[in-house]
């Protein structure tokens, strides 16, 4: 290899293309989209994603727990403040709770309460004036028939006896007089039979509890009267409610986001909603679909560091005192890291870009499977450094024997270069395969290990390791150097 540098940058920019999408991974978890097309679970989810509101079949689940009874008004309060801050994050369309489907159950109460006073009074206005003109005639008559016997009884009293037809003449004599008196007073008769109709009202319609308004205004208390009610405990829907938002002194709230649960956003929104600061007294904790996978990934990930740390320090260990140099172990772990990460871009461009979809028959996620990245790193990290260790060995025996650094590296590549190719063929060929079968994840493991195994097979071992230990020269066996393991025979 003449120009080892000129290798290193057509390599590097070989690499920088395969690895550019790794800028822009995700991790999520995959839900039925990740089944072929004529799975049952499949098109029904396609049909629920399409046609209804997906984020609201998995909501956050968030128990609340307050100070007090979660039925009380100090409770309901509490639940309608957290629910309030839990909306005010942005990612949240609504939150239901059993606050919510009280106050709309008190918002129909208080509505059909008021159409009732409202029909009963309209229908009372109706009545008011034949109760006034009834109400008129019968105090016409009683005054009348009052004084008729009045009259007679006297004229009786005066003269021994009545006689015939002066009871009429007298009623027709009074009569006009005690109408007109009474009409005379008819405004105060229409005020009783006010107040009166309205009473009748006042007795059919019953009175909205504290803290409901007739215009639909309620408060936590009117929550509270409205629940307490008999008549409104004993409604299905009611009790329903109760059972699924109230257990004990916990209350659950259900936050429904503005994303599909299934994507970085909604576990995001997660995120968001647990640094909210609850109402004085009361404590929360975020549960559903979105938080679950949230904490999943979070517990997989979160000790990932210190686990890729490990193997790559034993890796490392390993091979320095296997070849005695600091340089050639380094090495091995960098390269085969570009290996993985060439898989990585891989599975980005084509999983979560979508790019050959059409052709490996799949719908894009938007992500990449959060299990693939760790499984991947132990499947590529060993293969890898499998073709890595059989390469060096045969290099170190070359140079141990007594060879040059150089002849050492074309030694060792000859050496193995058809056994690695055969190898990772067979590999390229086994993993290859499963990029064409039905399932995304068992296609994302099977273009990985053949994009990893095909880069380090051929960019990696055959371009990259020859150039960085051309460049390197002895100082690649430092600081061991050559230890003889044949002896050169005896000069002529």
């Amino acid at each position: 290899m003449r120009h080892p540098f000129a290798v290193i940058l057509l390599v590097g920019a070989i690499l920088g293309a395969l690895l550019y999408p790794v800028g822009h991974m995700k991790i999520g978890i995959p839900e039925a989209s990740v089944l072929p097309m004529k799975y049952e679970s499949r098109a029904g989810d396609d049909v629920l994603k399409k046609d209804f509101d997906y984020a609201s079949l998995t909501p956050m689940e968030i128990i609340a727990m307050p100070e007090g009874d979660p039925l009380s008004s100090e409770g309901l309060a509490d639940a309608k403040e957290l629910g309030e801050r839990v909306k005010a994050t942005g990612e949240v369309s609504r939150v239901e709770s059993i606050y919510t489907v009280g106050e709309a159950g008190a918002k129909d109460y208080a509505k059909r309460l008021s159409e009732a006073r409202r029909s009963g009074e309209a229908e009372a206005v109706g009545r008011v004036d034949g109760l006034v003109e009834r109400q008129i005639e019968k105090q016409t008559r009683q005054k009348t028939d009052e004084l008729v016997a009045q009259q007679v009884s006297d004229l009786r009293a005066a003269s021994g006896g009545v006689p015939p037809g002066a009871e009429d003449q007298i009623r027709a004599q009074v009569e006009p007089r005690v109408e007109q008196e009474v009409r005379n007073a008819e405004g105060r008769i229409r005020t009783e039979v006010e107040k009166r109709v309205a009473d009748e009202v006042d007795r059919r319609t019953p009175n909205l509890p504290d803290g409901i308004s007739p215009d639909g205004k309620v408060t936590p208390e009117g929550v509270a009267n409205f629940l307490a009610l008999p008549e409104v405990r004993d409604r299905k829907e009611i009790r329903d409610a109760l059972d699924a938002y109230v257990a004990g002194d916990r209350t659950l709230l259900r936050a429904v986001t503005t994303r599909n649960p299934y994507t970085e956003d909604a576990r995001a929104a997660v995120t968001e909603v647990r640094a909210v600061d609850p109402p004085g007294g009361t404590e929360f904790l975020v549960g559903g679909l979105s938080a679950g996978q949230r904490d999943f990934i979070s517990s997989v990930y979160g000790k990932v560091p210190l686990a890729a740390a490990f193997v790559l320090g034993v890796t490392y260990l390993i091979l320095f005192l296997t070849f005695r140099s600091v340089f050639i172990p380094l090495k091995a772990v960098i390269v085969n890291i570009l290996s993985l990460t060439a898989s990585f871009g891989a599975m980005v461009f084509v999983f979560q870009d979508g790019n050959l979809s059409g052709l490996l028959n799949f719908t894009p996620l938007g992500f990449v499977d959060a299990t693939l990245p760790i499984l991947m790193f132990c499947t590529i990290f060993g293969v890898s450094m499998d073709y890595e260790v059989f390469l060096l060995s045969r290099i170190r025996e070359a140079y141990e024997n007594g060879d040059s650094n150089t002849a050492s590296v074309s030694k060792g590549l000859m050496a193995t270069a058809g056994i690695i190719t055969s190898a990772a063929a067979i590999i390229i060929v086994v993993t290859g395969a499963f990029a064409f079968t039905g399932i995304i994840i068992t296609k994302a493991v099977g273009l990985g290990l053949a994009v990893a195994v095909f880069v380090d097979a051929t960019i990696i071992r055959v371009l990259l390791v020859p150039a960085t230990m051309r460049i390197l020269g002895d100082w690649n066996w430092w600081p061991g150097g050559r230890k003889r393991t044949f002896r050169a025979g005896p000069k002529g």
